[in-house]
């Protein structure tokens, strides 16, 4: 997978959210002295640790201290505020690999991994709702009139269930069509997963994502991929 945007807050000296996009010819981090560089790294190098020390989030020495005590009186859960959230896009390789998701990813989904000052980890996907459709009818050979149809329902939900109206509407004068249609919800069920809300896990657990570590060995900070471990 590739880094392609990166959200920072209430870490350091970022206090509301800032996100930074990984530009795919750019390869280095550049900026002024205390401008936060050293803060986006160690904020990546802590959602995925690969060596060293410092490897958690730690709320009472990185949290903005001018805002802690505030703060906490006025969320019980700040526990629960991630102060990175990383973004991937999915390579041929990373499909190719993960064979026991309920229906393949797709090259448009994007990956979300973020930790919190708990250092528990979230993981989840988002994929935009037409491509998600056009991929089920195709498993469910639909006709290129009746996708275009479906790709203008705003969910994967209502599309199943307006192929379910579109099938009875055929069911007498069209029959293939129509089973066809009728075997779209099917279909789109495996693909609905893409864009379900948020999952954890414990800090205990490693996410399943490669993350970039900084090389130093130039003026500039690098992005290189981590290897998979």
């Amino acid at each position: 997978m590739k880094l392609v945007a990166v959200t920072i807050q209430k870490f350091r000296n970022f206090v509301e959210p800032q996100r930074v996009e990984i530009e795919p010819d750019v390869t280095a981090l550049v900026g002024k002295n205390e401008s936060g560089k050293t803060t986006i790294l160690k904020a990546l190098h802590r959602l995925r640790p690969a060596n060293g020390d410092s490897r958690k989030f730690d709320l009472i020495t990185e949290y903005p201290r001018w805002r802690l005590s505030r703060d906490r009186r006025e969320n019980p859960k700040i526990g629960k505020t991630r102060p990175i959230e990383a973004e991937f896009r999915v390579e041929q390789s990373d499909i190719d690999a993960l064979t026991t998701l309920p229906a393949p990813l797709l090259p448009s989904t994007v990956v979300f991994a973020a930790k919190d000052y708990e250092n528990s980890y979230y993981v989840w996907t988002r994929t935009p709702v037409a491509d998600m459709i056009a991929a089920a009818a195709a498993d469910a050979s639909l006709d290129d009139e009746d996708i275009e149809t479906l790709q203008e329902e705003e969910t994967l939900a209502s599309a199943m269930a307006k192929a379910k109206e579109l099938a009875k509407t055929l069911k007498e004068s069209e029959p293939a069509r129509a089973k066809a249609l009728n075997s779209f919800p099917t279909a789109a069920d495996k693909y609905l997963y893409l864009n379900r809300r948020r999952s954890s896990r414990t800090s205990r657990a490693t996410p399943s994502v490669r993350v970039y570590r900084a090389s130093s060995t130039s003026r500039t900070t690098a992005f290189y991929p981590a290897r998979r471990t």
